[in-house]
């Protein structure tokens, strides 16, 4: 066994559900799924990675605004992420696109530990209602400019998400 295999063992599971979960919602709604790993497509010219900039120099005010006491760990948090996403946008490969979303995974499931909340459930019903959105027949339904729109029927997830946190609050008072 190498060394990625020693650090990975067991580890596959625990999120090729979600990715599983995600990938056929992006099948089902038409948008891009890859066979190998391949680079999120910059388009044309130099937009993806001046948002890049602007993104990363965001996360720098957002930084120095935290560092002198403003907006609580929410903003740390926070700038922590778009700054990842500002690497995201200026890397030239797979590999940092994939780091750079990985590290955003990371600060974003550290930042429900540091909220006390349990992503897992919630997850699954976000996924249930976005899967909802389809058609009877199972595809999508689109109003007259293209956009996804929500079948008769279709019910929001925020309020199953309220519940979801109650039960995580009385479960962790017991």
């Amino acid at each position: 066994m190498n060394d990625v295999e020693l650090i990975c063992e067991g580890a596959a599971e625990n999120m090729d559900k979600q990715y599983e979960q995600v990938r056929r919602f992006h099948a089902a709604f038409g948008a891009p799924v890859a066979e190998a790993p391949t680079m999120a497509s910059r388009g044309e010219g130099e937009a993806a990675a001046e948002a890049g900039r602007a993104t990363e120099e965001l996360a720098g005010r957002m930084k120095a605004a935290s560092l002198q006491g403003q907006g609580g760990r929410a903003l740390a948090r926070a700038s922590w992420m778009t700054e990842e996403i500002g690497e995201f946008l200026a890397a030239e490969t797979v590999e940092d696109q994939a780091d750079a979303l990985i590290d955003l995974m990371y600060f974003a499931l550290g930042t429900f530990v540091e909220m006390g909340v349990e992503p897992e459930r919630l997850f699954e019903i976000v996924h249930a209602a976005n899967m909802a959105k389809l058609g009877p027949d199972g595809k999508p339904i689109y109003n007259e400019q293209g956009k996804v729109a929500k079948p008769a029927g279709w019910q929001a997830p925020e309020p199953l998400l309220i519940a979801e946190i109650e039960r995580q609050k009385e479960t962790a008072k017991a």
